[in-house]
């Protein structure tokens, strides 16, 4: 009896002893049409002005020295022989077709993280942002950003640290920051001269572009000015993530 109630009592030890935390962030109603909360922090981040982590488009595990995209064979790192992509892939000629246009939720580095009860960005989640806030460029702490402020008052802060060198594990500041959505980019923006003498985007669609390029939400500065808005990136390169908690 001894024996078995000293048994129990380490096992209780151990499993009290087992991390079970997870990532939480405080969640900001900016009073979208869809309901939809945005987080105060960036995934990864410490504070609200904190960068937080870079990814891979598609790859839960943060960017770090050394670190390859999962989805790529290893030809595009050897730098010779046929480059090929191993998932989320719509033209055979860039890998074995799945038609994966959206990222599963294995590959969502915000679900895991918080234990499903936070996500990555949709497309449509970035297109309301930037149709629905107003956006400034802020300063908290002496970190540069952008600050999206919704319908109802309320803000969220966007770290604008720069833009991420994949291949030096730096950060180039000055440049712009991306973050990504978890939709693959299937069509490209197309200009065109309003009557005003004014430039109009808009999407032409394009298949073959999902499968190296993804969504997301590009802060400035490009050339002379600020500038936020939706744009492609390659999935192999890193971004920040922002999570978002829908209703």
């Amino acid at each position: 009896m001894k024996k078995f109630f000293l048994l129990s009592l380490i096992l209780a030890l151990a499993i009290s002893c087992v991390n079970t935390s997870k990532v939480d962030f405080n969640a900001v109603d900016l009073g979208l049409p869809s309901g939809l909360l945005w987080a105060d922090m960036n995934l990864g981040a410490s504070s609200i002005e904190d960068q937080g982590n870079f990814y891979f488009w598609g790859d839960p595990e943060p960017c770090i020295m050394g670190s390859k995209y999962k989805y790529v064979n290893d030809y595009y790192y050897k730098g010779g022989g046929e480059s090929k992509f191993l998932k989320y892939v719509c033209d055979s000629q860039y890998g074995d077709v799945d038609n994966k246009v959206v990222l599963d939720v294995d590959d969502d580095a915000a679900f895991l993280a918080t234990g499903g009860e936070w996500s990555i960005p949709t497309e449509a989640d970035i297109d309301e942002l930037l149709e629905y806030c107003t956006w400034e460029e802020a300063e908290l702490n002496g970190v540069p950003g952008i600050r999206f402020i919704g319908p109802n008052g309320n803000s969220i802060f966007l770290p604008n640290p720069g833009d991420y060198n994949t291949l030096l594990y730096t950060i180039n500041e000055g440049f712009g920051s991306r973050y990504w959505t978890n939709a693959s980019c299937h069509s490209s923006p197309s200009y065109s001269l309003n009557d005003n003498g004014e430039w109009l985007m808009t999407w032409k669609q394009d298949e073959t572009l999902g499968d190296r390029f993804a969504f997301g939400l590009v802060l400035g500065p490009t050339y002379t000015e600020m500038e936020v808005k939706k744009d492609c990136e390659y999935r192999t390169s890193a971004a920040m993530i922002r999570p978002v908690r829908h209703k």
